[in-house]
């Protein structure tokens, strides 16, 4: 019999044109955390081609006694996450799932089909950022944990 479709796993591999986003808060050591979860980003969970997290810190440099930036440095560090975002997602490299803000600190977090070359973006836009120390790690992660983590099933 002639076999006319590859038989085996669905490719959920559909990178979203538009992102839709909830907003979480809770508590980390009883200081405020605040989360935004990018939902249209479920269009990618089990994709074997987005399978590569990549975590960007950057620290605060005024934190509130709560450990939350002040207004002025929160709209500096949203001008950093879109340069890092506009970098990141060109030809659909990368996808922002989750910024996470509390603790001195805010963190996107991506996943990213290349993590070679989505090194390069991130680089290129921290090479054009002055205000802040911007960090970052790399780790395979097929499962989307810490994504998940922020999912109610």
């Amino acid at each position: 019999m002639l076999k006319l479709f590859k038989e085996g796993k669905k490719e959920a591999s559909r990178f979203p044109k538009e992102s839709t986003w909830s907003l979480l808060s809770g508590e980390d050591n009883g200081q405020p955390l605040v989360v935004r979860r990018n939902d249209a980003a479920s269009d990618l969970l089990g994709s074997s081609t987005y399978r590569t997290r990549i975590g960007v810190a950057m620290p605060f440099l005024r934190p509130t006694a709560h450990g939350m930036p002040d207004k002025e440095e929160s709209e500096e560090l949203y001008r950093i996450e879109d340069a890092i975002c506009e970098r990141m997602s060109a030809d659909e490299l990368a996808l922002l799932v989750l910024t996470i803000t509390g603790g001195n600190v805010k963190e996107l977090v991506f996943y990213t089909r290349d993590p070679k070359k989505a090194q390069r973006a991130l680089d290129a836009a921290r090479s054009q950022v002055t205000s802040h120390l911007v960090q970052n790690y790399v780790e395979d992660d097929p499962e989307w944990g810490v994504y998940r983590e922020f999912v109610r099933s």
